[in-house]
Formats: C-alpha cells, structure tokens, sequence
C-alpha cells in the first residue's frame, strides 16, 4: 500500500489594511468604541489639517485615556487658531481637561505670551488664576511684569494671593512697591498680608545676600 502524500494549505498573507485618510481618521474620532477613538487620535498626531476636529472633541470625551492621547495629538499641531478652544478647557468640569490645557500653555510659553492679557481679564476667577500659575511655571522675561499687573489690578483676593505667592519665586526688588500696594489695597486681608510680609522678607533677603 502506497503511502499518501501530505497536502499543505499555503495561507495566502492577507492584504495590508490600507491606511486611512486624514477625513477618515477625524470621522472616527466620534466612534462610539474608546479604542477606536484611541487609535484614530494616536494616527492623527503630526496632522494640522485635524487640529480643529482634535480639539472639537475633546469637551465630549469621557474617557482619560482618550483624552491623554487627543492632548498629545494637539500639542502636535497646536497654533494660535486652538488657543480660544484651549482657554475654553480651562473651564471644564474635567480635572484632566484642565491640567492637560495648563500643561499645553506651559509647553507653548511664547503662543500663551500673546494671549496672556485676555486670560487674566476672562471673567471667570478660576480661568484667572490657572493663568497666573501659568505665568509662574514658564521662562519668559515679561512674566514678574504680568503678575505685578495682577495684584495691582485684580479684585479677587484668590487672584491676587496666588499672583503674590509665585512672586516668591520669580519676584526681585522691584516687586516690593507692588507688594506695598497690595498691602493698602487690602488691608483687611489677614491672609494678604500674610503673604505679603513673608514674600517680601524674602526677597529682601535674596537681595541681600
């Protein structure tokens, strides 16, 4: 009895999945699966002409890991156009929207240079005072300026005593007179005063040394 050949199935390789365009990609964004929104975002970074539909999305995401990636995507491809639309997550009811917006202004410090006046005039005192934080964290050379303007100029007392304290660590001599100010402004401040005396002791004493 003869023996029988072995026949072998030769599995033809399955086409590589054609990539998808830009439109395609921005579309998908709004995929009721997370994954798939996840994917689509990670494929989109590095493509301005979805800035706009990157950042449209972001006020509806629920989900953080989505929202990790939607922020790496924008950071990508951010321009003065998105900054608007990142003020506005300033406001948002999500902590990670919101430190994800911060963290973006501290990364573009010369695109939130150019806007910076807006932001601390917005009207809503939180937005106010992530800027100045904002203003704290970056290197730029007009940053004392902005938060001598702060406490000479702002009327809420959160403000004002946030502006004081990151002059604790980038004021000089020349933040004493505001300081001084401040001190007039709001004498009844237990809490401004406060601060005032302990920022201004130190940076007489920074001079000094």
């Amino acid at each position: 009895m003869g023996l029988k050949k072995k026949t072998t199935t030769v599995l033809s390789p399955e086409p590589p999945e054609e990539a998808k365009s830009v439109d395609e990609l921005c579309h998908l964004l709004q995929s009721p699966d997370a994954d798939i929104r996840r994917d689509a975002a990670q494929q989109l970074i590095g493509e301005p002409k979805a800035a706009s539909a990157l950042m449209a999305r972001v006020p509806d995401e629920a989900d953080e890991s989505v929202i990790e990636v939607l922020f790496s995507a924008i950071q990508s491809v951010v321009d003065e156009s998105l900054v608007p639309d990142i003020a506005q997550c300033l406001k948002s009811d999500s902590a990670q929207v919101r430190n994800a917006a911060i963290q973006l202004f501290q990364l573009q410090p010369q695109l939130f240079a150019k806007h910076v006046l807006e932001l601390l005039s917005d009207e809503d005192t939180d937005t106010r005072i992530f800027a100045v934080d904002i203003i704290g964290a970056i290197q730029h050379h007009d940053a004392r300026t902005w938060l001598h303007q702060v406490i000479q100029s702002d009327s809420s007392i959160n403000v004002v005593g946030t502006a004081i304290d990151k002059l604790s660590e980038i004021g000089d001599v020349s933040s004493l007179p505001v300081l001084e100010s401040a001190r007039t402004k709001f004498a009844d401040n237990g809490y401004i005063c406060f601060a005032i005396d302990t920022v201004s002791k130190q940076l007489v004493d920074c001079a000094n040394e």
